[in-house]
C-alpha cells in the first residue's frame, strides 16, 4: 500500500470518527482505525467501530498502490497532528511496517492485525429520508434522558422525521423536551438511538444534511464521503403529545429569550453553593426568580405578559434542569403553568416540560443548606 494524502483534510476526517473507536477492547485491531487504499475506485476509507457503531470516511487520495491497514486512533491522529508539510505519504515497507513521511519527517510505526479487524457492514437501505440539524436536536434533548431503573426506549432519544421536519424526543420521570427542525424529509421514519450513538453521530455529521434509512436493527446515515451506521433501541416510544398536554395552564404568559437568559445566570448562582433548586414566583407581569445558599443569593425578575389564567404561584424547581432548558431555548416563548406546578416551555419549534421540587426535597435541600452554613461559621469561629 502506498499513497499520498492531504494532511489536514485526513486529521479533520479521523477527528470527526474518532469518539466511535473504543479505547480498550479485547480485540486490540479495534483501538485502531480500518484504513483501506482501494484501487478500484481510487479512494481511501477510513473506518472506526466499537461493533454497535460505526463510521467511514473517504477522501481522494494520491495512490499509487492498494491495500489495508490498521493503524492505532489516537496514535495516528497524534502523529498527524504533529507532522509538519501539507501532505503525508503512508507507505507500507514490510509486513505491519508503514512509513509515514511529511516534509522533513519519517515515522515508522507498526500497525495492528488487519486480519482481527471486525469490518462492519454497511448499506444504505432503497428506502430513505433526509435529515439535518442533527447536532442541534441531540444539544437540545441530551439532557431529559431517563436514568436508572427506566426503560431501556426512555434511555434513548426518539427520531421522529415526518414529511415537513426531523425532530427528537426524549422524556424522563420528571422532564420531557422535543426539538424539531422544519424542512422537507422527502418521506417519514422514526426509531430510537441509545444517546452513546446519537452523540457520535451528531460528533461526527454536525449539522449536515444527511439521508438515513433504517437496515435491520440499525439507522444507517449518508453524505458524500460519509457513511455511519448505530444500532437502535428496540421498542415504541411514549407519545410525547400526550406527556405536555398533561399541562392543564392555570398561568400562562409570553417571554423573550433576552429576558429569560436572566433565569439561567440565577440558576448558575444555585449550582455554585449547597442549594441545588431556585424559587420562581409567577405573578400578573412577569415572574420573579431566586435562590440562596452557603456561598450566597441573587434574584432577577422576567417581564412577562400574561395571556390567561388568574393567581399568582410559587413553585422550586431543580436548578440544573431549568438552566438546560433557557441554554436550549431562543426566541419568543410561551411559560404553561398547572396548578401542580408542572411547567411547560414552548418556542415555535421547541418544547420542555419539568415537574417542580415536592416540601420534602426543599426541605431536605434548606437543611443541608444550613448545616453548611453552620459549618462555616464553627471554621471561621475556630
Amino acid at each position: 500500500m502506498k499513497f499520498t494524502v492531504n494532511r489536514e483534510e485526513m486529521l479533520n476526517a479521523l477527528k470527526s470518527i474518532v469518539r466511535v473507536v473504543p479505547s480498550e477492547n479485547s480485540i486490540k485491531s479495534m483501538t485502531g482505525f480500518l484504513l483501506t487504499a482501494d484501487e478500484d475506485d481510487g479512494m481511501l476509507y477510513m473506518t472506526a467501530t466499537n461493533g454497535t457503531t460505526s463510521a467511514v470516511r473517504s477522501i481522494k487520495p494520491m495512490l499509487e498502490t492498494g491495500g489495508e491497514v490498521v493503524i492505532g486512533a489516537r496514535f495516528l491522529i497524534n502523529m498527524l497532528s504533529r507532522l509538519g508539510g501539507e501532505t503525508v505519504l503512508f507507505e507500507e515497507t514490510s509486513d505491519r511496517i508503514v512509513d509515514l513521511k511529511s516534509a522533513n519527517c519519517t515515522y515508522t510505526i507498526k500497525t495492528l492485525p488487519t486480519a482481527e479487524y471486525p469490518k462492519p457492514k454497511m448499506m444504505m437501505p432503497d428506502k430513505s429520508v433526509k435529515v439535518k440539524g442533527l447536532k442541534q436536536l441531540y444539544l437540545k434533548t441530551a439532557a431529559n434522558i431517563a436514568k436508572g431503573d427506566a426503560t431501556d426506549t426512555l434511555k434513548g432519544i426518539h427520531i421522529n422525521i415526518t414529511e415537513n421536519e426531523a425532530a427528537a424526543e426524549s422524556c424522563s420521570s420528571t422532564t420531557a423536551s422535543r426539538a424539531s427542525i422544519p424542512f422537507k424529509t422527502g418521506g417519514s421514519l422514526s426509531f430510537i438511538l441509545p444517546r452513546p450513538g446519537f452523540a457520535m453521530l451528531a460528533g461526527a455529521a454536525g449539522d449536515d444534511e444527511l439521508s438515513v434509512g433504517k437496515s435491520g436493527n440499525f439507522a444507517v446515515f449518508k453524505k458524500d464521503g460519509f457513511i455511519f451506521q448505530t444500532i437502535c433501541v428496540p421498542g415504541e416510544y411514549i407519545n410525547i403529545d400526550k406527556v405536555f398536554n398533561t399541562v392543564t395552564p392555570a398561568y400562562y404568559a409570553s417571554f423573550e429569550y433576552e429576558d429569560m437568559k436572566k433565569i439561567s445566570e440565577v440558576c448558575d448562582v444555585s449550582s455554585i453553593g449547597s442549594k441545588s433548586y431556585v424559587k420562581m414566583e409567577f405573578k400578573e407581569d412577569g415572574i420573579r426568580v431566586s435562590t440562596e445558599n452557603d456561598v450566597g443569593s441573587t434574584e432577577c425578575f422576567v417581564d412577562g405578559i400574561r395571556l390567561k389564567g388568574d393567581g399568582e404561584f410559587t413553585f422550586c424547581y431543580p436548578a440544573d434542569k431549568l438552566r438546560n432548558i433557557f441554554r436550549s431555548l431562543e426566541g419568543t416563548m410561551v411559560i404553561s403553568l398547572s396548578q401542580r406546578g408542572y411547567l411547560l416551555l414552548f418556542t415555535r419549534f421547541d418544547k420542555y416540560m419539568t415537574t417542580s421540587l415536592t416540601d420534602g426535597s426543599v426541605k431536605a435541600i434548606d437543611e443541608k443548606t444550613a448545616r453548611a452554613k453552620n459549618g462555616k461559621k464553627q471554621k471561621k469561629a475556630a
